[in-house]
Order: structure tokens, then sequence, then C-alpha cells
């Protein structure tokens, strides 16, 4: 099961690139339907541009491009929950003003950063900006904010490597936990025995 952080860098890698390739702000721009539209109405709009498109039946240069595309952005919008997660990334998204995939990213992952000339990451930014996530310092839409499209590749190795240490750390400290609740149930054991011992000598 994908994870938010996952499913985030799919709809802003998807729309980034519909955004560049054709314009469209959003999913639903790129099939040409409004947002409230229904699963039928969604359905039907699917397949008018999929037959458009079709490269059995469309030769243009871009066909086969557009029909990956259009397909990409259905199969989100044709799953409930999928496209309930969508919308609520893509509210969240117009609302922190970054509805336009932005041209340069944000130094948002720590307040040191803000007041920085904005630059294009270099591969010890983009790390810093994991490195924030995986520490709960910002959240999975802030970390994809403003990365470039060659950037989502690097980030998403950069974060399986952080998860991997993460749960290596919470492995490690189950084990800890695990010890010392072994070593409580001994303490208790001993103070038990030692108290039957010496009730048992008592009444002797």
């Amino acid at each position: 099961m994908a994870t938010d952080w996952q499913l985030h860098m799919q709809f802003e890698k998807l729309q980034a690139q519909l955004h560049q390739r054709y314009g469209s702000r959003t999913l639903y721009e790129a099939l040409g339907v409004k947002p409230d539209s229904t699963a039928e109405e969604l359905r039907r709009k699917f397949r008018e541009k999929a037959f458009k498109y079709h490269p059995d039946r469309n030769k243009a240069p871009d066909a086969e491009q557009r029909f990956k595309d259009v397909s990409a952005a259905y199969e989100i919008l044709s799953n409930p929950d999928r496209r309930r997660q969508y919308d609520a990334w893509n509210q969240m998204q117009r609302s922190a003003g970054s509805h336009e995939p932005p041209q340069q990213p944000r130094h948002d992952y720590a307040s040191s950063q803000s007041t920085q000339q904005r630059q294009p990451f270099s591969d010890a930014d983009l790390e810093a900006r994991v490195e924030a996530f995986a520490n709960g310092e910002i959240s999975a839409s802030e970390l994809i904010r403003g990365l470039r499209p060659d950037q989502y590749a690097t980030a998403e190795k950069l974060i399986d490597k952080y998860l991997a240490k993460h749960q290596a750390a919470l492995e490690e400290k189950a084990q800890q936990d695990t010890l010392n609740i072994i070593e409580q149930l001994e303490r208790k054991r001993d103070e038990a025995i030692s108290q039957i011992l010496s009730s048992y000598g008592t009444k002797r």
C-alpha cells in the first residue's frame, strides 16, 4: 500500500508533467472535466480521449504520450479513495499558494534557510530536505513542493534510505525495550521468591 508521501510524490510529478506539456493545472483539466464530475462523466471523457489519442489510431508524434498521460490521470481519478486523496492534496497546494508547479524550489525545510536566495537544490540541499521530512520537521507536501521533475527519483532513493534507517532504529529500540521488560520481570521474580523464602523461614 502506498504511503502518503508516495502518493503525494505521484500527484506532484504527474501534475507537473501535465502542466509542462499541455498547460493543465489539474488532473481534471487534463481530462477536460470539472472537479465535481461524476464517475460516469469521468469514464465517458476518458474513453473519448483514449479513443482520440490511441497510438493505433492517431499517428501524431505526441499521441502516444497524450494517451499515457490521460490514462495516468484517469487511473487516479477513477479510484474513489485516490481521488479523495488527490482532491485533498490539490486543495492543500492551492491553500499554500503553489497551485502551479513552481519553477524554483522553496527552502522552507528549516527556518534558517527561509531568507536565503532561492537556488536550485544541490544534492546536499535535497538530502537535508529529505532528512527534515524523515525527522518530522516538514510534511510530505512540504517535502515535494518545489522539487524539479528530475529530482523525484533521487528524492525517492533518499526517502527509502532514511526509512530504512528509522526502521533499523525502531527495531533496535524495540529489542532494548524487550530486554528492559525482561530485566524488570526478573527483578520482580527475584523479589517475589525472596519474600516467599523469607516468609517461609519466619513461619518455620
